[in-house]
């Protein structure tokens, strides 16, 4: 499991990062294989969603 590369938001709390974390765990060991996370916030979330619509189910 890898982190996205970056200075960390301090924004984010403590308990969001550990349960991301957490879950990025259990997929790794699901998958047996590594995973890859990042935080966003919502207006990245939107650009994305708006750049890839199918892989969002979005329109």
């Amino acid at each position: 499991m890898s982190p996205c590369v970056g200075s960390p938001q301090t924004w984010v709390s403590e308990r969001v990062r550990e349960g991301v974390t957490s879950y990025a765990d259990l997929r790794s060991g699901d998958q047996v294989k590594r995973v890859y996370y990042c935080i966003i916030d919502g207006k990245d979330s939107d650009r994305l969603a708006l750049a890839y619509p199918h892989a969002f189910d979005v329109g």
